[in-house]
């Protein structure tokens, strides 16, 4: 089912990047896509062909991915070492 271009709602969805977070929302972006609508999922770039492949969904890329261990390292390296003081702001 195709709609017309001015009926057309341009999505961005927002998420963890984590795949049980996504699961709940891949019917919700599959759904629209097939109704006709551009939607994506925000998200680190790293997991684009994951998603792709597994879920057929499309991402724009969204800053670091936390789970990356040098990010992981620095930022949580850093409030860790400040105490819990690091952790209030």
């Amino acid at each position: 089912m195709g709609l017309p271009l001015d009926d057309r709602m341009r999505v961005l969805v927002t998420i963890n990047p984590i795949e049980s977070h996504l699961r709940g929302l891949v019917t919700l972006v599959r759904t629209l896509g097939t109704l006709g609508h551009d939607v994506r999922i925000a998200m680190p770039d790293k997991w684009s062909g994951w998603l792709d492949a597994n879920y057929g969904v499309q991402i724009i890329d969204a800053g670091p991915s936390w789970l990356d261990p040098d990010f992981d390292a620095i930022v949580f390296g850093a409030l860790l070492d400040g105490g819990a003081p690091a952790f209030d702001p």
